[in-house]
């Protein structure tokens, strides 16, 4: 088990206990309790970690401005790091969206340097759903999951334009 404080995209310090984890050189992702599903979170962003989860929220709670200061600067030096473009981008398909949503998440997904497709096939990593429809065929949803396609909703699509982190 790990306990850490993590600063968030929108500059939010959060204390965690991460459960069950995995990782890779990028990424933590496992079970956090506290909120009672699983998370991934981009090492960048721990702040420090603890031997224990209350020692972690104490100093979540209570961080030193000096620290916030300097940990947001780094986060904003990172972001502007200029990356090699991405060889394989990551690939959607939108489904249940009115035909201007769909419009604007496919022109969103362009502009941040990923790709949008109009059909479920095996080249497509991510089937996204929009949550409040009642057109999402059990067809399309049945093909995504035989193709091995994950299923996401749209803030779950918004979440990882936002953050980078990959959707569970």
């Amino acid at each position: 088990m790990r306990h850490f404080v993590y600063m968030n995209w929108h500059k939010e310090v959060s204390a965690y206990s991460l459960e069950n984890y995995k990782e890779n050189e990028d990424y933590f992702i496992g079970y956090v309790s506290q909120k009672k599903r699983v998370i991934t979170f981009r090492k960048d962003r721990i702040i420090k970690e603890f031997v224990n989860f209350d020692d972690a929220q104490h100093y979540a709670e209570n961080l030193p401005e000096e620290i916030f200061i300097q940990f947001d600067q780094k986060l904003n030096a990172i972001k502007h790091i200029p990356s090699k473009p991405i060889q394989h981008p990551l690939t959607f398909c939108f489904t249940g969206f009115s035909k201007a949503q769909k419009q604007a998440l496919i022109d969103l997904t362009i502009q941040v340097g990923l790709r949008a497709i109009q059909d479920v096939t095996s080249k497509c990593d991510y089937l996204v759903m929009c949550e409040n429809s009642k057109t999402i065929g059990p067809s399309k949803r049945a093909k995504a999951e035989s193709l091995g396609v994950k299923l996401i909703f749209e803030n779950q699509f918004f979440h990882l334009i936002e953050t980078g982190e990959i959707p569970q």
